[in-house]
């Protein structure tokens, strides 16, 4: 299995702001268990690998991919965005992934405070978990869903737009017409 993208392996990525301080940051900021972390101990136990990727050469003998996607934490207007564009880092992670294994099964896993906008990529992954800023236990928790070990039961909190030209985007607007609606669940 191959854990691809910054987000993967960094606690701050996954508490996001109003953590440790009032912005959060990257990094190991705290102790906690990373995605990649918990995803590992599950793969192991069970006799298999597990890599994390996030720049250089990546690995070659994986048979499914977690793609990771992030957004830098921030609190309040610290990180107001009018795209709501997927980081740069995270777009390379994802064109890389495709470009050398394009046939994997990937699942893509949003680790942020609100919505991306991935109309352009969404089609390539076989699966997506809005885990919005999950917090230091997520590698456990997420291992847990994706193995199959407990239930997915939620339901999207939000509607995800299909385009920042949406936003602002409620249930029940006229024009209501998102990528993933209010409730959403697989």
């Amino acid at each position: 299995m191959l854990v691809v993208g910054e987000g993967g392996n960094d606690i701050g990525l996954q508490c996001g702001g109003w953590t440790i301080d009032w912005q959060g940051k990257a990094g190991h900021i705290t102790n906690g268990t990373t995605i990649y972390e918990g995803i590992k101990e599950v793969v192991e136990a069970n006799g298999g690998a597990a890599h994390f990727w996030k720049s250089g050469s990546m690995p070659e003998d994986v048979d499914v991919a977690v793609l990771v996607l992030a957004e830098d934490p921030y609190a309040e207007g610290k990180g107001d965005t009018k795209t709501m564009a997927l980081r740069h880092t995270d777009v390379e992670a994802l064109k890389t992934l495709h470009r050398k294994h394009p046939k994997l099964p990937v699942v893509a896993i949003a680790i942020s405070g609100r919505p991306f906008i991935i109309s352009e990529y969404y089609t390539e992954w076989d699966g997506i978990i809005a885990a919005f800023l999950p917090g230091t236990e997520a590698g456990h928790g997420l291992a847990d869903l994706l193995f199959g070990d407990v239930p997915f039961t939620g339901r999207l909190s939000r509607t995800w737009p299909q385009d920042v030209k949406q936003e602002p985007i409620n249930y029940g607007d006229p024009t209501y017409n998102p990528l993933y609606p209010f409730g959403f669940h697989a």
